[in-house]
């Protein structure tokens, strides 16, 4: 097995004569130079891939829930969209980037477009989970779901502007790797541009994050005013905030960050979307996994307590209470009381203290709460989100 660190091309650089001091310092920091100005994109590759292995299981739990209903929803699909649409991206990137399989100007053209495409419509999918998630919870207010999508398909036109502008390894060079056209062409990247303004990577991250921020914001504020009971928020709806500040502070500060660097040193700075679009993928993944296993998971489930109207031996009502924190028990009259007409004590269903004397047969009794035996059962908020989720 031959050895490729790059010595074998020393003769070649130096054209066989022994480099000096100087000229190997410098070669030296050349290629220090060219790793730490790819380290963005290769970190980016590295999240990715580590992502797409972290949720195999979540996405064996998905499929096993997608053959039991036979019928996906629309969280399962942009997952699924999102999960290989980013692997086929991050696979052409490492291809392009990392080894000599392009043979051809065609191969480096279709490949760099390609991977570039498929980055930016993962980060157009995050988006579409994100609005999704927010007509349900602005479910009653259309003009809201409607800015969404006009907000939506703002963000589809940035993305595909930022992709036509972007830097691209498309050009095939004598040294059978494929490097940008203007490395062949000996000019600068962004030679043309006069300032910050001029990059599409500063608007696209402008308009993401503002986007973001507007629309998390407003689900936050909205579920704090509508799904808070007694003990704060109920289980989905922590759910959904939580995810909602988690996905802001990772996908937010990252882009704040990017920008203010764009703003004072855009000359001297790589590419940076690709790190952006990289974080917005996983935190968008981890969203959609955390909400689906909280809507179908059996730990999530609450029964809320309710009293029904049961028959008692006597021929009067027995009342019960149904809880998932209370006991179920009966209440009926002692046998030799007023009123009784029944020599022993009621067998109707009940869940108490065992060897109990006491008529009382679970605590509290609340008449008041009885309702009809015709009246159907209290909703399952869990059952409901799965209509919808």
């Amino acid at each position: 097995m031959q050895r490729h660190d790059g010595n074998e091309y020393l003769h070649a650089v130096f054209a066989g004569v022994r480099p000096t001091m100087d000229q190997s310092i410098a070669l030296m920091r050349m290629m220090q130079e060219g790793t730490t100005w790819n380290l963005g994109a290769i970190g980016a590759q590295f999240l990715l891939m580590a992502e797409i292995l972290r949720t195999i299981p979540a996405e064996v739990r998905l499929l096993t829930r997608l053959i039991r209903r036979r019928k996906p929803n629309m969280a399962e699909c942009l997952f699924v969209a999102i999960k290989y649409f980013a692997l086929i991206a991050v696979v052409l990137d490492v291809i392009l980037s990392a080894t000599f399989v392009a043979n051809s100007q065609d191969d480096c053209h279709n490949w760099a477009w390609t991977s570039s495409t498929m980055y930016f419509l993962c980060s157009w999918l995050v988006f579409c989970a994100i609005v999704w998630r927010a007509t349900i919870i602005f479910s009653t207010y259309k003009w809201i779901a409607y800015t969404c999508y006009l907000g939506l398909a703002g963000q589809l036109a940035m993305a595909l502007w930022t992709n036509y502008r972007v830097v691209k390894p498309d050009d095939y060079s004598p040294a059978g790797v494929c490097v940008p056209h203007q490395m062949m062409d000996n000019t600068p990247a962004g030679g043309g541009e006069s300032g910050f303004w001029d990059s599409a990577t500063f608007w696209f991250l402008l308009y993401n994050t503002i986007f973001d921020l507007c629309v998390l914001t407003a689900c936050c504020i909205r579920l704090l005013r509508t799904a808070r009971g007694p003990g704060g928020l109920t289980k989905i709806a922590r759910v959904l905030f939580v995810n909602n500040v988690h996905y802001m502070l990772g996908v937010e500060m990252c882009n704040l960050i990017e920008i203010i660097l764009l703003m004072g040193w855009w000359r001297n700075m790589p590419q940076l979307h690709q790190p952006s679009i990289a974080i917005q993928i996983i935190m968008g993944l981890n969203m959609i996994v955390q909400e689906q296993e909280a809507v179908y998971s059996p730990t999530y489930s609450k029964q809320y307590g309710f009293s029904e109207v049961r028959p008692g031996s006597s021929g009067g009502p027995t009342h019960s209470m149904a809880s998932s924190n209370t006991r179920v028990g009966t209440f009926s009259k002692r046998p030799g009381t007023a009123g009784s007409n029944f020599t022993a004590p009621s067998t109707a269903y009940y869940r108490g203290r065992a060897d109990t004397t006491n008529s009382f047969r679970s605590l509290p009794y609340r008449p008041h709460e009885t309702v009809d035996d015709n009246s159907p059962p209290p909703p399952q908020p869990n059952q409901e989100l799965k209509n919808v989720f």
